[in-house]
């Protein structure tokens, strides 16, 4: 069974916004993964990032129904 990947991505800046810049990211982080021999990449949105969620579903991402849980210590 191979491996998913786990990506960390940051944010563009706002004056950088509209350049391909995140979809670029995102593009390189699914080649890092097929050359990693992943069978999945999944990525988490929080709230209220909508641009980031709508580039993820032009990519052809599917949504999965999750729970999370928190402990604030």
């Amino acid at each position: 069974n191979s491996p998913n990947t786990a990506a960390r991505m940051g944010a563009v800046a706002p004056h950088r916004r509209g350049q391909g810049l995140g979809r670029a990211l995102l593009l390189r982080a699914i080649s890092n993964s097929r050359r990693a021999s992943c069978n999945t990449v999944e990525l988490e949105v929080v709230r209220g990032h909508d641009r980031a969620a709508h580039l993820y579903l032009r990519e052809s991402f599917h949504r999965l129904p999750r729970t999370r849980f928190s402990l604030a210590l």
